[in-house]
């Protein structure tokens, strides 16, 4: 059987702030990010060049108090293409959906409110941002990502976001909710929810990075127009990917190709290299020859090929 994302999903792993906890993380093959132990804010976002480091951005308050604050527990479910993140504070449950869309240098969070107090509730949520972004077109060799702390700070009054510019590269970093917040200042965004009783309201939060202005824009404003649908997307392609792994492993058996179920002649595959010091050894037909090329500093590999076709000595 074939596993899907489900399957793989972690334990609950139940923490408050202030736990030595190690939060998870997700990529999309571009980049990654780090859940905080918050129910929205996150750390780590990095697609190199663009680095944001370790810096925590989006983090939650409820009715004016950071929720990391309440000493709430908050429930972390892993899964290969999302965290989910739950906890119940004062009558209102809150679960949020984190994922990384495919191809695309940002993070979405999906929180969703429900009103299980039995009685009609006014909630203000606001979301503290802090923007680090750079461009880096080096080698990152330092124990975090790099980063600029000194960002210049606009409001985009379209899409009630703050808009983050890089003084010493040219980098970019777009945060913002939707639906569009209430208020904003240079700090972070907010808004008034009203719930009735058992009603359920969701608030979107997107955190995008690039080196053009207009790129960034196109990006948010996608993400904004179609979250649940990139949701499902990264379910699906995260999906695709664990199968194509599953397919590549059932026609391997460790490190060596199994060509059991292929068209390949192994009737003549008698010699065999050997490295020692690797404890490594290959089997190769007649007919055929190798250059091992671990001389004069070059990369260890040993290259294979037959004597009989017009090939191409490798150096």
């Amino acid at each position: 059987m074939i596993p899907n994302v489900d399957d793989l999903k972690s334990d609950i792993l139940k923490h408050k702030s202030g736990d030595i906890f190690n939060p998870p993380g997700l990529t999309n093959f571009w980049g990654c990010v780090q859940s905080d132990i918050d129910l929205t804010g996150v750390r780590s976002l990095n697609f190199p060049p663009f680095g944001c480091s370790d810096i925590i951005t989006g983090g939650l308050f409820i009715d004016d108090k950071y929720f990391p604050a309440t000493g709430t527990y908050v429930d972390f479910v892993w899964y290969p293409d999302r965290i989910e993140r739950s906890a119940e504070y004062k009558g209102i449950f809150y679960k949020s959906v984190t994922v990384l869309p495919m191809k695309k240098k940002a993070v979405l969070v999906h929180l969703e409110m429900e009103n299980r107090s039995g009685e009609e509730r006014e909630v203000e949520i606001r979301f503290g941002f802090a923007g680090s972004v750079t461009k880096a077109v080096r080698t990152w060799n330092d124990a975090f990502p790099p980063l600029e702390r000194d960002n210049k700070i606009e409001i985009d009054n379209k899409r009630k976001a703050l808009l983050y510019s890089a003084k010493h590269s040219t980098a970019f970093q777009l945060q913002g909710i939707y639906s569009l917040a209430d208020e904003i200042n240079t700090n972070g965004v907010k808004s008034k929810i009203k719930l009735k009783a058992a009603e359920k309201k969701n608030i979107i939060y997107i955190n995008a990075v690039d080196d053009a202005v207009e790129d960034l824009q196109n990006t948010y404003d996608e993400i904004t127009n179609n979250s649940k649908d990139i949701i499902k997307n990264v379910h699906d392609e995260w999906n695709e990917e664990i199968k194509a792994d599953e397919q590549i492993n059932n026609e391997t058996t460790g490190a060596f190709f199994n060509f059991d179920k292929s068209e390949y002649d192994t009737s003549n595959i008698e010699q065999i290299y050997r490295e020692s010091t690797l404890n490594v050894s290959v089997r190769y037909p007649y007919g055929w020859t190798y250059i091992d090329q671990n001389v004069k500093n070059k990369l260890d590999g040993v290259t294979f090929w037959s004597v009989h076709g017009n090939y191409e000595i490798p150096p």
